[in-house]
């Protein structure tokens, strides 16, 4: 038979992963809210995807030019 103090700690135990649970996932609902948020105010992806866009036939014109010289 288990006793008082047994019960005690595995009671602790799982309100201690139950709250482990809600906190990892309020924690990680915020950590999406918050780069969603940056993203829509800053615009970040559709930044770096233009730059890289841009970049890619910059490079391509550029190394165009030097195979043709």
């Amino acid at each position: 038979m288990r006793s008082r103090r047994e019960i005690a700690l595995a009671d602790l135990k799982e309100k201690a992963r139950e709250w482990i649970d809600k906190e990892k996932k309020r924690i990680n609902n915020e950590v999406d809210y918050l780069s969603s948020s940056l993203e829509g105010v800053t615009g970040s992806s559709t930044l770096t995807r233009k730059n890289e866009e841009t970049a890619q036939v910059f490079f391509q014109d550029e190394l165009a030019s030097f195979l043709r010289e």
